[in-house]
């Protein structure tokens, strides 16, 4: 659990995503070596175009570093998440705070 935790936390750092945009990642927002996000999950619904913040840019250029987090959580991904919890649950940024 820890590895998976470091690595969101790196993903976030690297692109300034926050959680809800974490949580609706999918495999499908990764093209042209970038990240374009799209859609988020707040509170467990997932807001498919709908975004908090429309004003940070939507396409994230995937660096080296970037692009070996992101392979490894695709690897690990059972859906089409990317990101999930401990146990193959949705995403969920508050209980990711309280994982050591």
């Amino acid at each position: 659990m820890v590895e998976n935790n470091r690595g969101v936390a790196e993903v976030m750092i690297r692109t300034g995503m926050i959680g809800s945009e974490i949580a609706g990642l999918k495999q499908g927002h990764i093209y042209d070596g970038s990240i374009h996000v799209q859609d988020s999950i707040v509170r467990g619904v997932e807001r498919v175009g709908m975004l908090k913040t429309d004003y940070r840019p939507r396409g994230t250029p995937i660096t080296s570093a970037l692009k070996e987090r992101l392979d490894r959580a695709i690897q690990k991904a059972s859906g089409s998440y990317i990101f999930s919890m401990q146990g193959g649950g949705r995403f969920k940024i508050n209980s990711f705070r309280k994982t050591p």
